[in-house]
């Protein structure tokens, strides 16, 4: 068999490869005016947190968002930690908070059922006159 044929395969690849990343960038500079965030599908529903203002989030109004939305805000939340269980359930806790946290089956589940938890314990630090740790009030935002 030819050189030439073996690398016909190889050249074919990598010409689908640069075809589909060139699609890619069109469609986002022409559909959301060359911001990259929009394709974590941020939805108007949840908040931006803080941290991630100076990103300038592309926020499709009317919109839950999608999973890129969560992983997006989880990825620059350092004061979450997500733990992989061996039976396939995500654990979200504040490690600042002891005993908050949440075991739920997906990402945006536990992150919704971890803000459910903070908000009880920050109401029962309140009603105690205590005051939360420094480095755990960013949650309310996540």
């Amino acid at each position: 068999m030819p050189a030439w044929n073996r690398r016909v395969p190889v050249i074919t690849a990598l010409l689908c490869a640069v075809l589909g990343l060139a699609l890619q960038f069109l469609i986002v500079q022409v559909r959301y005016a060359g911001n990259w965030t929009a394709l974590f599908c941020t939805g108007s529903d949840y908040p931006v947190p803080p941290a991630l203002a100076g990103e300038r989030v592309y926020v499709f109004p009317n919109s839950t968002g999608y999973d890129g939305q969560m992983y997006h805000y989880v990825a620059h939340d350092l004061l979450i930690r997500i733990v992989s269980e061996p039976a396939g359930w995500l654990v979200a806790e504040v490690p600042a908070i002891r005993g908050c946290y949440a075991l739920m089956p997906t990402l945006e589940e536990a992150l919704a059922e971890l803000r459910g938890v903070f908000e009880m314990i920050a109401a029962e630090y309140g009603e105690k006159g205590l005051s939360l740790p420094a480095d755990s009030t960013a949650i309310v935002n996540a």
